[in-house]
């Protein structure tokens, strides 16, 4: 009996040290294995997440298209890169302000029709618009209170454009020329003198 305990307590200790002499090198050849990095990897979505668990960011495709979202400690979103516009596709790169208010914004229609930037302030007020679509392109600067101070306008080929110089705070026109047929540019408003 006492042998039998003896031969049995050997056993187990010979099985538990061929157990783990398997279970290091299985080990080591998994580990290995994962210094290759992967060729390709398929996903719908990739999370990022802070040391507490908490979304920061996500990769992800969604049916308009795919795009990158990151987001602060409170999880607001503050930098989408991407397709994102609730009128439709709007590929471009967006930054957001901690209350969730666009601060800047660049990119293209998802139909081709159109592209531009915006500049927005600490008000959350449009100052600084560029853009270029099918009918025209132009940039405007605003005042804080959102009104118009420098107009630019070009249509399509060169022609029909205007350009706009209203006072900073009363919104008066100061100097305008425009390129129409009612006022070609040799016609046009010059500038004041200094």
């Amino acid at each position: 009996m006492v042998m039998r305990k003896g031969l049995m307590a050997v056993g187990v200790l010979a099985a538990a040290f061929a157990g783990g002499f398997a279970a290091e090198l299985t080990a080591g050849r998994v580990a290995q294995a994962q210094e290759q990095p992967a060729k390709t990897i398929s996903a719908q979505a990739f999370v990022l997440v802070d040391a507490m668990g908490s979304e920061r960011g996500t990769l992800s495709v969604e049916e308009q298209g795919a795009k990158l979202v990151l987001r602060d400690a409170k999880g607001k979103e503050r930098v989408l890169l991407g397709c994102g516009s609730a009128e439709g596709p709007y590929w471009g790169l967006f930054a957001r302000d901690a209350e969730g208010r666009d601060r800047y914004v660049c990119g293209a229609r998802g139909d081709g029709e159109g592209s531009g930037m915006g500049i927005w302030d600490w008000n959350g007020a449009l100052r600084y618009g560029l853009g270029a679509a099918r009918h025209g392109c132009g940039f405007i600067l605003k005042n804080e209170e959102g009104a118009e101070i420098i107009g630019v306008g070009v249509g399509p080929g060169g022609g029909g454009g205007d350009l706009t110089l209203k006072h900073p705070f009363d919104g008066h026109v100061v100097w305008q020329a425009s390129r129409t047929p009612q006022n070609p540019p040799e016609e046009a408003d010059q500038l004041p003198p200094p």
